[in-house]
């Protein structure tokens, strides 16, 4: 599964390369609860599953050889467990990672998707970088457990006339217990000051969404990219990073944009908004893409601002998209679900009556740009799996069949999409410092 990646409000904060230390908590059961919630046939929806039966004389084999009774999923809405922390949360549908910003307990601990712990590493106040999800903080594809990667620096004073330098460090770690591993040194600067910045526009690290690639870029116009299986390290002489699965090199604040093969730098395609005459430009969808306002749909296309192109990163061509009902929302709600090889839009519809604008969501077939179907009302698009989509419409919660777009269930206990990750959605508890957890996803 694929989902819309997701982070609560960041709370900048700041952490230091020599202190990390990891730990391991035990794993922890939380309560579960259930939410009201209504379902189309649900007799038959949430029925529990029993092994095929089987004659008497089998029925008297020793136990060991005896069929176990496949677990039963809970039904739509039902809480399932939680987080004992409010913090931001990275994830997929292996794992989940809390990155806790809060002044007197800075983590980053991993869970199972249903909030049982696995790890914990804590780190201390430092001089210069915020752990931020989605900043300095990363996810990486990884089986049979994500892992997560860090940027982190060391300020070194000045040594008589000697200037003072800042040393970065990426740090791998491996969600399964939090252990280290890898970390090295990237670059250091000269100078005493260290604040790395998540709101600049600039990221000062990204990855690759197949999770293989680290990208960090340095205020000198040097880039480096690391393996993120073994932290082996090259150089870009540009400003680059990561986009799908490719990596894009920059330089005049976007005028000249090459698309390159993280795996041998080799270059794939050369763009330049002074020469080129197609419409769009590949240099302002790429530019779109980083100022966030544009979406990669399958780790190789990025879906323009308008929704009416895509932009295919190995070779440079821009094609029609997706032939949408009006144009997308502001925010564009973009996910994108790899099995089905399908994405959910959120866009723009007319009313057929008085020609007002409202909210909807089309599925299309990534194959072929075809849509599949498409319903109104929705305001937005929270996560998908293979065979449901969980969607907002006004104040309530719904999961749609992948298939054809119909109504499987729907709530008012739940009202906005929160993170989604697997089949489960992230929930703040206000004011009680955890995170509920819903199954939300068929």
């Amino acid at each position: 599964m694929r989902h819309r990646s997701v982070s609560a409000t960041a709370v900048i904060a700041l952490c230091s390369a020599t202190m990390f230390a990891t730990s391991c908590a035990p794993r922890q059961t939380p309560p579960s609860s259930d939410l009201p919630h209504e379902d189309k046939n649900s007799s038959t929806n949430f029925t529990s599953v029993s092994p095929p039966s089987t004659p008497s004389s089998a029925q008297s084999l020793p136990s060991s050889t005896a069929r176990s009774t496949p677990p039963t999923k809970k039904p739509l809405f039902t809480r399932v467990g939680q987080i004992p922390e409010d913090a931001d949360l990275i994830g997929n549908e292996d794992g989940v990672f809390a990155v806790n910003n809060r002044w007197d307990a800075r983590s980053v601990t991993s869970y199972s998707l249903t909030g049982e712990i696995r790890g914990t590493l804590n780190y201390e106040l430092s001089a210069g970088v915020a752990v931020e999800a989605g900043c300095t903080t990363f996810l990486l594809e990884h089986k049979p457990f994500p892992r997560v990667a860090m940027l982190s620096n060391v300020q070194k004073p000045p040594t008589g006339i000697q200037p003072g330098k800042v040393e970065y460090f990426v740090s791998v770690y491996d969600g399964e217990d939090m252990r280290q591993v890898w970390k090295k040194k990237v670059f250091e600067e000269e100078g005493d000051s260290s604040y790395v910045s998540c709101n600049d526009g600039e990221l000062p690290m990204s990855v690759t969404e197949d999770g293989k690639w680290i990208v960090v870029p340095t205020s000198n116009g040097l880039s480096f990219i690391l393996d993120a299986e073994t932290g082996g390290n090259r150089t870009v002489e540009s400003r680059a990073a990561a986009a799908g699965n490719y990596l894009v090199a920059t330089q005049d604040w976007y005028e000249q944009i090459t698309t390159l093969d993280p795996a041998t730098l080799a270059p794939l395609h050369h763009s330049s908004s002074t020469t080129e005459s197609s419409s769009p430009k590949v240099t302002d969808i790429l530019d779109d893409f980083f100022d966030g306002s544009g979406r990669t749909i399958d780790g190789r296309r990025v879906l323009s601002r308008d929704g009416n192109n895509l932009l295919d990163l190995a070779n440079g061509t821009a094609s029609t998209g997706p032939i949408f009902h009006g144009s997308l929302s502001s925010r564009i709600p973009v996910v994108t679900e790899s099995i089905s090889n399908r994405v959910y839009i959120n866009t723009f519809t007319p009313n057929s009556e008085d020609y007002s604008p409202g909210f909807g969501a089309t599925a299309y077939d990534l194959s072929s740009n075809e849509a599949l179907w498409m319903q109104p009302h929705i305001e937005d698009i929270c996560g998908a799996s293979p065979d449901s989509v969980l969607v907002r419409a006004g104040s309530q919660l719904a999961v749609l069949s992948a298939e054809n777009g119909e109504q499987i269930s729907h709530t008012a206990a739940l009202s906005s999409c929160d993170p989604v990750f697997g089949e489960f959605m992230y929930v703040s508890d206000d004011n009680q410092g955890s995170i509920g957890i819903y199954r939300v996803l068929e």
